[in-house]
């Protein structure tokens, strides 16, 4: 009797717990902000187990092409739709946002992101960027020609 109890219990559990995760949606991965027009590049490297890395990617203007990439590293954790991240005596809170609008980046709908929550501290790496769920080739607006993209991350990217 104790082993049948058993068995349909954990029957239950391991249906009832995919139901469960399967409204949460997936935050560790690579989220990287759009690309600036001179290339420069950053991302975050949300890892197993808590462990964060942030990577800027950017040219050195005294060295014509040359490029250099800085990593720091840090701790996440999940609070609901927050995540907090945690590096160098900072903490910077980002909201999931589901379907942010892709106007930012000059496309037509909406992908997976990462916003800032709150006023970012004045020593913040991310600061005020909002950070696209990678893979993706999103660019800053700033031109006539709207950038092109592919929404491998999701998103419902549209050429204007």
């Amino acid at each position: 009797m104790k082993r049948i109890f058993a068995a349909v219990l954990l029957l239950a559990v391991s249906v009832v717990t995919p139901a469960v995760s399967a409204g949460v949606p997936a935050i560790a991965g690579t989220w990287e902000a759009a690309r600036a027009p001179n290339g420069d590049r950053l991302f975050i490297v949300l890892g197993e187990k808590g462990k964060a890395e942030i990577v800027e990617e950017y040219q050195l203007p005294q060295r014509g092409k040359q490029r250099m990439r800085t990593s720091t590293y840090g701790k996440w954790v999940r609070k609901g739709n927050d995540v907090l991240l945690t590096y160098a005596d900072i903490t910077d809170r980002l909201r999931y946002v589901a379907r942010e609008p892709l106007a930012a980046v000059g496309l037509i709908g909406n992908a997976p992101a990462l916003r800032p929550a709150g006023k970012p501290d004045a020593r913040s790496r991310i600061g005020a960027e909002v950070l696209w769920k990678a893979p993706h080739d999103y660019h800053m607006k700033g031109g006539e020609e709207a950038p092109v993209s592919t929404p491998e991350a999701g998103g419902e990217a549209t050429n204007k």
